[in-house]
C-alpha cells in the first residue's frame, strides 16, 4: 500500500473501470507481480472465463497463514485483506476522480 502511495500519491481506490477491478491488482505491480496484472483481462469480470487461472491463483501476501483453508469451494483463491469502504470510511467510494485516501488523510495532528 505504501509503496502504491509513494508512487501515486494516494492510495488505490476500492474499484477502477467497468467492469470494476480490484484494489488489490491495482496493488500487483507494487508486490513484484506485475505480471499477474498483466495476464489479467481488466475488460472482463473478475469471474469471467478468460480470468479463471488467475482467480485460482494463489498470492502469498494476500493470504493469512493460519487460516485453516485459501481456497472456495470451486478452488479460487480468497485473499484474507478487505478494504472497509463507505462514505465515512477512509477508502470512500463516491470521490468524484475516483482516487482514494492519501496518507496525508489518516496521520490525526494533535489539536
Amino acid at each position: 500500500m505504501h509503496n502504491f502511495h509513494d508512487v501515486e500519491g494516494h492510495f488505490p481506490a476500492p474499484t477502477t473501470g467497468t467492469p470494476p477491478v480490484s484494489w488489490r491488482l491495482s496493488l500487483m505491480p507494487y508486490l513484484e507481480l506485475a505480471s499477474v496484472l498483466e495476464a489479467y483481462d481488466t475488460t472482463a469480470a473478475w469471474d469471467a472465463a478468460v480470468n479463471q487461472p488467475l482467480s485460482r491463483q494463489e498470492v502469498g501476501l494476500y493470504d493469512c497463514p493460519s487460516r485453516p483453508s485459501s481456497l472456495d469451494d470451486e478452488l479460487r483463491f480468497l485473499t484474507a485483506y478487505l478494504l472497509p469502504t463507505g462514505d465515512d470510511s477512509f477508502f470512500q467510494t463516491t470521490q468524484p476522480d475516483q482516487r482514494s485516501a492519501r496518507l496525508r488523510m489518516a496521520i490525526r495532528t494533535p489539536s
